[in-house]
């Protein structure tokens, strides 16, 4: 059935149950049934929706793999289309070196909007649903401050945020594909830089 068909339907009948006095809130349908089964509707996914903790990020590339040293920081997703990334909550281990022990301290909260779209990969005989997640930053970069022995250092050796990379489509996103677990408590958000040939990971664990 035609989704704006099926629309128009279920709203018509709520218009008539509520002409008959019954108070009905009218649902719209999905747009998309995810491979996790959750519901997509105007590029929003019910099972995304909710406060999100990095558990790791690995970078892989031709030469070999890295794992970010750092992690937790809070991914907030959001029903109406848009996020923030909390980088308070981000830890870095401490360093030693020559017996001096340095500590850092990430900060930053960054925000933007996202889109998510189902496409067809035709490269896999049968073509699997590919889960799209279309990020549009607001700019910003998270800054890390460190001491050793009593003297400040910043830099931005932290987590990459989303939404850096490059961009495409109109209008410009960066492209990420997503796969989550049936239960919706772990979502693996991967990035592909065909133009350096990177991928860069992402795991998060589901906090609310």
């Amino acid at each position: 059935m035609n989704i704006r068909f099926a629309r128009l339907g279920t709203l018509l009948l709520s218009f008539a149950l509520i002409g008959a006095g019954c108070n009905v809130v009218p649902q719209v349908p999905c747009d998309t049934i995810t491979g996790h089964g959750s519901c997509v509707s105007d590029g929003v996914d019910e099972a995304l929706i909710g406060s999100w903790s990095l558990v790791s990020q690995q970078v892989f590339t031709p030469a070999g793999s890295i794992t970010n040293p750092a992690s937790g920081r809070t991914l907030n997703i959001a029903a109406d289309g848009s996020y923030t990334e909390d980088y308070s909550t981000e830890t870095m281990p401490d360093g030693t070196a020559l017996s001096i022990v340095s500590h850092c301290d990430i900060l930053g909260l960054l925000s933007g909007a996202y889109e998510v779209e189902s496409n067809l990969d035709l490269d896999f005989d049968p073509p699997v649903d590919v889960a799209e997640l279309h990020v549009v930053p607001n700019g910003g970069s998270p800054q890390v401050k460190c001491q050793a022995d009593g003297i400040p250092i910043t830099s931005n050796a932290s987590t990459s945020p989303l939404g850096v990379g490059p961009v495409e489509g109109v209008p410009p996103y960066v492209l990420y594909t997503y796969t989550m677990d049936d239960a919706w408590s772990q979502v693996v958000i991967t990035q592909t830089n065909t133009i350096v040939n990177l991928k860069n990971i992402y795991t998060f664990k589901r906090i609310n």
